[in-house]
């Protein structure tokens, strides 16, 4: 460019053949103007030409680079301009600083130890830093990888508050865990915020982790979308430390409750004792919980509603629950709760459910949860315990026979009461009460809802379950069959009952009382009756005259025919007076457990009384004759009397006699003792 200047001569007219010095060297530029006129006397002569800073290491912003300019020209026409006489001028250009544009980039997070499940929150400032020599700086590429247990939220992306893909000279692009934003151009001293969401892991299995990651910036000093304002494969960028990160770590944490349990008195227990559970619940970890709920499965079959329960614990009778609410419950922090009530009486039978355990085992659970919001217990092994006690406790039964009579004859009917009880701490279960009666005596009307079997002679009574304090009365109906009778000289008759259990819960303390007979006179038998095996009877007929008389002389009849003498008193050669042979007639009587009916139903016995102390015959012992003494006993049939005295015919009649009273009813008996002081009267 020139003004008020001719060019005459320029090299291919605009310098295009001019040939600069070799990149990163020192050297000279040259242009050769050729001739110059003007019309004036002064003109000015302008040359522009571009340069650039190399991107060489040992260029660095606040560099500085001179140069100077010479304009030389020819005067003594000689065609050079190089000699002393040629005209020169020389001007120094201000120096050049080298500019370079100073990014940084800061992460940083809301939340550095966020439970597990929570949603963080991460924050990117990058800055286009106010320093000397700095500059504007171009094509920005922001980019952040997650690390895995966190996640991204990629439409959470936002550049200086707003969504980061609707801002102009933005784009966002992003994959799984990664996004990747660039910036056209962020201005010397200048910044922008990037914002982005992402979702911590539920996983456990994460907790305490420490998550790191780091966020990058790269950068360049030209314009990729400017062609005039360098050249673009000589910029510096990335590659050239055109760079700059910075990371952000958290630490994964949730609450870990740990509950433990105990009782006071820690072993066996009996029923009515006290009882007190205490439970420590803590949280072990580093974060706090929150809706903190504590649940006691309480055991209600086996206590009684708890006395007392601490910290505002609710108890629930429909549940069988204690529940405590606890609002909060921080870092290593813990809470003491207690609980007491008394061990119930009676038990319930088996307890535990387990046929096993003899003494019931008391088992209490308790368990801690939270409202989860600040992620889940990452273990819960120790978020329940129990505590485990046995309970002393059995079942005490008691059972007794009864009957309205002392004696019975063949076909009379009569009626066993038996009453069984658990009077024990516990209930008892697979109860059997067992009736055992004799078969040759007995056999059943009515078994009173019992199972009957007659060939073994039992009559059986199930109950599954037989409460403590629980009493059941059974009613058993029997007659005494046609062909009943006994070998032995007592003629008792004995009935026994029983009680038993399957014994799982506990034994009975007092077995004794689990069983109960009952004996009874069997009045006459059939058959022959076997001989006594001790030495016969022997009647005081004096004493037997005296004492009918008196009680007939008391007594009108039929009365005074219900009164039997025992053979005790017919044995007794002592008159101890009237009252007491009165006395001891009454207390002997069959009909009060006496034992007259023993003499009367042996044959061997009636032949063999004799008279004893006479005071008729000078209290000499005096035999009577055998054929008188069957007269006494049937004086209907004395015609029959033996006259030739053969003592063995008449034993044989004696025993035809007894025959046909043995089997006869109480009445019978009476009528012949009857007989018996009418013929001593007349005697």
């Amino acid at each position: 460019h020139s003004t008020e200047a001719v060019f005459t001569s320029l090299p291919d007219g605009d310098f295009s053949s001019v040939a600069a010095p070799v990149n990163g060297s020192t050297g000279n530029i040259t242009f050769s103007l050729g001739d110059v006129t003007s019309t004036e006397a002064q003109g000015e002569v302008t040359i522009r030409y571009r340069v650039y800073v190399e991107n060489l290491a040992e260029f660095a912003a606040g560099d500085t680079l001179g140069n100077s300019a010479e304009l030389r020209w020819d005067i003594d026409n000689n065609g050079s301009n190089d000699t002393a006489t040629d005209g020169s001028t020389k001007a120094g250009a201000a120096d050049i600083s080298i500019v370079e544009p100073v990014v940084s980039i800061k992460k940083s997070v809301d939340d550095t130890d966020p439970h597990l499940g929570q949603v963080i929150h991460y924050t990117l400032v990058v800055t286009n830093e106010d320093v000397q020599f700095g500059t504007h700086a171009y094509d920005l590429r922001v980019t952040d990888t997650l690390p895995e247990g966190i996640t991204l939220d990629a439409a959470s992306v936002r550049y200086n508050g707003l969504p980061a893909n609707t801002v102009a000279g933005t784009a966002l692009q992003t994959g799984g865990n990664s996004f990747e934003l660039g910036i056209d151009h962020l201005p010397y001293n200048n910044h922008v915020v990037i914002e982005y969401s992402a979702a911590v892991t539920s996983d456990t299995a994460s907790v305490n982790s420490n998550l790191n990651n780091t966020a990058t910036v790269s950068f360049t000093s030209l314009s990729k979308n400017t062609n005039t304002d360098g050249v673009e494969l000589s910029e510096r960028s990335e590659p050239d430390g055109y760079t700059s990160e910075s990371s952000a770590a958290v630490q994964l944490t949730a609450p870990d409750y740990e509950i433990t349990k105990i009782s006071t008195p820690a072993g066996a227990l009996g029923t009515d004792d006290t009882i007190t559970y205490t439970m420590l619940v803590s949280n072990t970890v580093t974060h706090g919980g929150t809706g903190v709920v504590v649940t006691d499965q309480y055991p209600s079959h086996s206590l009684s509603e708890p006395s007392f329960i601490s910290n505002g614990g609710v108890y629930d009778a429909t549940t069988s629950q204690i529940i405590w609410n606890i609002d909060s419950l921080g870092v290593n922090a813990s809470v003491t709760l207690t609980v007491e009530a008394a061990v119930l009486n009676p038990q319930i039978a088996d307890a535990d459910s387990n046929s096993a355990t003899i003494d019931d085992e008391l088992l209490n659970s308790v368990s801690v949860t939270d409202d989860r919001r600040n992620g889940d217990d990452p273990d819960l092994t120790n978020n329940s315990a129990t505590w485990v006690n046995q309970i002393v406790a059995s079942p005490d039964y008691t059972v007794v026979k009864t009957n309205d009579i002392e004696m019975a004859a063949i076909t009379e009917q009569f009626v066993y009461q038996i009453v069984a009880a658990n009077t024990g701490t516990q209930s008892g279960t697979n109860v059997v009460i067992t009736d055992t009666y004799p078969t040759n005596i007995l056999t059943v009307v009515d078994a009173g809802g019992g199972t009957v079997d007659a060939n073994s002679g039992t009559i059986v009574w199930n109950y599954d379950h037989f409460a403590a304090g629980e009493e059941v009365t059974l009613a058993v109906q029997v007659r005494v069959i046609d062909e009943a009778y006994l070998e032995s000289a007592d003629q008792l008759f004995t009935n026994t009952v029983s009680i038993t259990d399957d014994g799982i819960n506990g034994t009975d303390p007092t077995p004794d009382n689990n069983a109960d007979s009952h004996a009874d006179m069997l009045l006459a038998g059939p058959g022959d009756p076997a001989a006594l095996s001790s030495s016969p009877y022997v009647i005081d007929t004096v004493e037997t005259t005296r004492i009918f008389s008196n009680r007939a002389d008391e007594l009108e009849p039929p009365e005074y025919e219900k009164r039997f003498i025992s053979s005790e008193s017919m044995r007794d050669t002592q008159s101890e007076g009237n009252n007491e042979s009165r006395g001891r007639a009454y207390e002997d009587d069959p009909l009060h457990g006496g034992d007259l009916l023993n003499v009367f139903n042996n044959p061997v016995a009636l032949c063999e009384v004799h008279w004893v102390d006479n005071p008729y015959t000078g209290g000499q012992p005096d035999a009577l004759p055998a054929e008188d003494l069957l007269d006494l006993f049937v004086p209907d049939n004395a015609a029959q009397e033996n006259t030739n005295g053969d003592q063995n015919t008449l034993e044989q009649r004696f025993a035809e006699e007894a025959r046909k009273i043995n089997g006869t009813s109480g009445d019978s008996i009476t009528r012949l003792m009857a007989e018996l002081v009418k013929a001593e009267s007349e005697t």
